[in-house]
Formats: structure tokens, sequence, C-alpha cells
């Protein structure tokens, strides 16, 4: 069903990351498909190339100034209870269907402070989008949204076939160097500093032990670093982890909004050592390309990706020369591509 008009609330890279690389194809997706498009960008940095229509939400107030009447369908990327609900309180007389998309359970301490909140809000909701089916059935445990309303769509959605060349993104000098002298080449992602359980939750200092470690048997192993642009704090812990490990010369740290699945093509694995995880659209996005993927098992993770006893360096190691040293690899299964199913969700 054509021209219905949308607005997406949530983050539109750059930086990129799990959620706003997924804003950014569901955007292209409806736009194909027929539907109006706005997104309403939650990302700090704003730049002045997006498209006319993205515009820019860096403080919460700038959501009173939208005009939902615009539109049928308004798609929250979940932020904060207090942006849910002023949402909510905004396309409360209006005809517009609210749905919702909750990535990760991290966020479930706060639904359940704000359990009569949402309840409330669970009215005007259409559809709730969960990424995986152990969160959605965790989230129906709460007895806030009725399990009708709740559906289970993986996030990931295959990239469009880019017209750019490699050559197009070979502007660093140094990341070119980094390629050519290190091998094997494993790539890692951390969108910020933040902890799980007392634990750093992107697993940072893990993944540099491990290279030091490892190091002693590949002298010329390489470590591709992907972040957004980090605060000071974040910027100092890197720099301290580096430094202390004496890794300077073997981590290339980019903070640079270069095309990232270029990037994950070029590395020969791509290691997630997160504590806890939503389902993560940049391993699929490894999986899908045919890149070797190992992650720690906190949680399911998708088939072809070995997985690894968390935090526990010997057990990476022994997966880690298994992956290395097997020729073959499971490519991502196309039919886990969530396009269909979101259409869907859109045209009922």
């Amino acid at each position: 069903m054509a021209n219905k008009s949308i607005l997406i609330i949530g983050p539109y890279p750059p930086p990129p990351g799990g959620v706003s690389i997924h804003v950014q194809r569901l955007e292209k997706l409806l736009i194909k498909e027929g539907f109006y498009v706005d997104i309403a960008n939650v990302n700090k940095h704003y730049h002045s190339n997006y498209n006319k229509n993205i515009f820019n939400i860096d403080r919460l107030r700038k959501l009173i100034f939208i005009d939902y009447s615009n539109y049928d369908i308004v798609h929250i990327h979940y932020m904060s209870p207090e942006s849910t609900f002023l949402i909510f309180l905004l396309t409360l007389f209006k005809k517009n269907k609210l749905i919702i998309s909750f990535h990760n359970e991290r966020i479930f301490g706060e639904i359940l402070k704000y359990k009569i909140l949402f309840k409330i809000i669970s009215n005007k909701i259409h559809k709730v989008i969960i990424a995986r089916e152990d969160i959605r059935n965790k989230l129906l445990q709460m007895n806030i949204f009725h399990p009708d309303k709740v559906v289970t769509i993986l996030p990931f959605i295959k990239p469009a076939k880019d017209k750019k060349t490699d050559s197009d993104y070979e502007s660093f000098e140094d990341q070119q160097i980094f390629f050519q002298e290190h091998n094997p080449i494993i790539f890692t992602y951390a969108n910020r500093l933040d902890y799980f359980n007392g634990k750093e939750m992107y697993g940072l200092d893990f993944i540099i032990d491990f290279i030091d470690y490892i190091s002693k048997d590949h002298p010329n192993i390489g470590l591709y670093l992907k972040t957004p642009y980090p605060n000071n704090k974040f910027k100092r812990y890197i720099e301290k982890l580096m430094k202390n490990n004496n890794l300077e010369g073997s981590v290339y740290w980019s903070c640079e909004s270069d095309n990232i699945i270029n990037i994950i093509s070029k590395c020969d694995i791509y290691i997630r050592p997160t504590e806890t995880d939503g389902d993560s659209v940049l391993l699929r996005e490894a999986l899908y390309l045919g890149v070797k993927c190992i992650a720690s098992d906190v949680i399911n993770r998708p088939e072809g990706c070995l997985i690894y006893s968390n935090r526990n360096i010997q057990d990476l190691e022994q997966v880690f020369y298994s992956c290395l040293n097997n020729p073959s690899v499971n490519t991502y299964n196309l039919q886990n591509d969530s396009s269909l199913k979101l259409i869907e969700v859109y045209n009922n």
C-alpha cells in the first residue's frame, strides 16, 4: 500500500551503529516501496548534508514542534520513558498509528520502573517490535502490552548494492598501510563506554588483552577498532588500554564516517566480545558478507557465528584458531532479512 506517510524517530548515521544503520536502511526500503518518510534524527552528530526529509532532534523539547498530523504512522526507536510518553501525549488525539521498537533488553529496568506509564501508553500502541523471541517473552511477562501487539522481527535489512568502488573509500593512507602490514586482521566495534554488571559492556578491555595474548604467536596480528567519535572519557579509556598493552602499532582506531560494510569485508574475523547484547545488526552484516564471526555466549547468536565462553581468553583462543584455519564460512541466510515483515507491519 503506497502513499502512507511515516515519521521515524531514532538515530541516523553518522556515526554508524546497529540501530542507526537499521533506521537508514528502513528509510530506503520504505521509500522504495512508495511510502513518504521523514526521519527525526536523535543523534547528536548532525550533518548539514542530510536530505530534506531528515531533521535533527538533539533536545527533548524539539519533539513538541513536530506536526504529527502529517503522518499516518509514527515509529519510535526507543530512547527514554520521557520521550516515549511525550510522543504519546502529542499523538493522543490524532489518528496516526504508533509503533515502538525495543532493540535490546537493557531498557527493561526502565520499563518496569515506569510500568504504569507504559500501561497507559499501550492503548495507543499499534505494534511493538522486538529483536529476539526471548526478549519478547520477557516483555510479555511484564503484562504491559497485549501479546497480539508484540511481534518479533530481526533488525537486519540487507544492504543495497553500493555503486561506489573500493577506491572511493580508500582515502586514508595510514588505513591502507595498516591492511598491508597486518595479518590476520580482527574487526571489533564499540558504540560507547558503558558497563553491564560492573564490566565494560563492549568488551574492549578483553579484546585488547586477547590481541596482546595472541600476538606472541601472531606478531603481525591487527585489530581494526571502529567507534563513533568518543567523548573525552571514552577516548582516554581506549588510549590507556592500548598504551598499557603496548599495542598502539597493532590497533587501527577509526572514528571516521567511512563505509563500515567495506571495512568489515576487508577484515578476516569479526569478534564481538560484548557482556550483553540485542540482536546485533553488524554481526549479521558480517555473516551476510561472508566474514568469519566469533561472539561471546551471553545470548543466542545467529547461525554461522562461532561462540566462546565470555571473558575466557583460552576458550576464545581455541575458537579463534578453529575459525582462522577453517576455509569455509557459513554465510547469512537471506531469508532472515526483515524487509517483508516490516512492510507488513506498516501496511496493516
